[in-house]
């Protein structure tokens, strides 16, 4: 259950899906690392085939993902650190604060600010 059906096996079907998605590698690319580095031909209609089959294995974890994320105020946040006068800084800013009536993502707005020391 769970393993792909075919000429391939789950392991190579991984490193098609990452080369793809992930390094966004043309599938003549993916066709030759996995030529040369794993001595298995393969096609450029098998490529676009594994990619297609993972997207079909990864969509119910992703959609459970994003419905989740839906639900969360605040979905990203990013730090950002500096010194000044020999104090540490920082401010993280939560740019995608999602407003769930109007489906939108909000403004940018600081979430938290501050100095501290660095001993």
């Amino acid at each position: 259950v769970g393993v792909p059906t075919g000429n391939f096996g789950p392991r190579l079907q991984a490193i098609v899906a990452v080369c793809s998605g992930a390094y966004r590698m043309s599938k003549r690319g993916i066709e030759e690392l996995v030529e040369d580095f794993f001595g298995v031909p393969i096609s450029l209609g098998s490529v676009a085939n594994l990619e297609q089959a993972t997207s079909k294995a990864v969509e119910a974890p992703v959609a459970e993902v994003a419905g989740a994320i839906r639900e969360e105020p605040i979905v990203h946040a990013d730090e950002t650190g500096w010194f000044e006068n020999s104090k540490g800084c920082g401010s993280i800013l939560c740019p995608t604060e999602f407003d769930r009536g109007a489906g939108t993502a909000a403004p940018p707005r600081f979430c938290t600010e501050g100095t501290w020391d660095f001993a």
